[in-house]
């Protein structure tokens, strides 16, 4: 069976290579050189022209107030993180004085806490980032 396969795959092979075989040797083909001796046509070859070159743009002048301006960054974060902190201070003033007045009532201390624990839990990761900024 290998033989036969074999043999049909070298058939196929053989039959495919002899329209190329055929077109190598004929004298008529436009870029092969003629049997006569006569040369191969010449196709021009194009090259694109160069692109224009451009000179790098300058750099930045230097600044000396950089410094200023990062401490008004500073500042500004500063503030921001100041107003964190009193708004979280705030928040725990108001839910002790709600805890004061209600607690005879759980279910409303319950609901209550589940507000002020997500209010919480935001100022609580706005000043984190707040203070992470810093340490950059």
């Amino acid at each position: 069976m290998t033989s036969r396969v074999s043999r049909l795959v070298l058939a196929a092979v053989l039959a495919g290579s002899i329209p190329a075989l055929a077109a190598a040797n004929d004298p008529g083909r436009p870029y092969a050189p003629d049997r006569d001796g006569r040369p191969a046509p010449v196709t021009p070859v194009y090259t694109p022209a160069p692109p224009p070159a451009y000179a790098p743009p300058a750099p930045a002048p230097y600044r000396a107030d950089w410094r200023e301006r990062r401490g008004h960054e500073l500042r500004w974060r500063e503030r921001e993180l100041a107003q964190v902190r009193t708004d979280l201070a705030r928040l725990d003033a108001e839910r002790a004085d709600f805890h004061a007045h209600n607690a005879y009532r759980p279910g409303l201390l319950r609901k209550y806490d589940r507000g002020y624990f997500a209010r919480r839990a935001e100022l609580a990761r706005r000043e984190h980032e707040l203070e992470r900024v810093a340490w950059r």
